[in-house]
């Protein structure tokens, strides 16, 4: 009987333990919007300028940044990637990662990615900004 009784404890404690989200790894994203800023300075939708287009997918590592996609959404030639905040904050961060291309050089390149969200969510909304253009879409984590 007593050890009924403790397994039964033991199963109480386990199942009253707060649910905690597990961080992925990774996540992976699908582009939904292309958009390009006019001259005019408004944002008008377009439907591929650097190789991606809606329906597209790309993978992003949270830890280092680094992305494998089409074209604009690879990492691959960026010199510099910044993980600013990998986003696993319970209380809400959102993923940032800054790309540059090497300082000094006739024009230097940037890009910014935000996925936002918090780590609970099963998909999170992103948005990447590239030379002109705002890509937006959805993330799911990968375990």
């Amino acid at each position: 009987m007593s050890r009924r009784k403790l397994l039964a404890a033991v199963w109480f404690a386990l199942a009253s333990m707060p649910a905690t989200a597990e961080t992925p790894r990774s996540y992976f994203c699908e582009i939904k919007n292309e958009y390009r800023m006019s001259d005019a300075g408004t944002l008008q939708p377009v439907a591929s300028v650097f190789g991606a287009r809606a329906g597209d997918r790309f993978q992003i590592n949270i830890k280092t940044g680094e992305m494998n996609g089409p074209a604009s959404f690879s990492s691959a030639s960026w010199a510099r990637i910044s993980v600013i905040d990998s986003g696993t904050s319970p209380s809400g961060s959102f993923l940032k990662v800054m790309y540059s291309s090497p300082p000094g050089g006739d024009f230097v390149n940037v890009a910014y990615l935000q996925i936002q969200g918090t780590i609970e969510q099963p998909n999170r909304s992103f948005l990447y900004s590239y030379s002109g253009s705002l890509y937006s879409g959805v993330c799911s984590g990968a375990f």
